[in-house]
């Protein structure tokens, strides 16, 4: 176990991107879709795709963005693909087109 808890991951690791107060299963969807887009992703990088899909989450259902909950599977469904593609584009690249897993994952409807 390391005693510093001081690496990128520590600080935008897949479990960060929700708070406490969201209901447990937006907490589950934000660890799923975070991820699906961190493989071979830097985790900055990774963070800052969450916090654009959280923001646009809020937006497209109607509140505001420091309410929180802004990803839900609901507010994926309102997103179109290419929509979805530019959100999340730093974290992927013409081999590994990662916003067909979020798209799948949508489509399944969690």
């Amino acid at each position: 176990m390391r005693a510093k808890k001081d690496a990128e991951v520590d600080k935008y690791g897949c479990e960060v991107f929700f708070d406490e107060s969201f209901p447990p299963h937006v907490c589950r969807f934000h660890v799923l879709i975070a991820a699906m887009m961190s493989s071979q992703t830097k985790d900055p990088v990774n963070a800052a795709a969450m916090g654009r899909l959280i923001k646009h989450g809020a937006a497209l259902i109607g509140i505001h963005f420091n309410a929180g909950s802004g990803l839900t599977v609901e507010s994926m469904l309102e997103i179109e693909l290419q929509e979805l593609a530019q959100l999340i584009r730093p974290t992927w690249n013409k081999n590994n087109p990662k916003s067909q897993n979020p798209e799948k994952t949508r489509a399944v409807r969690i």
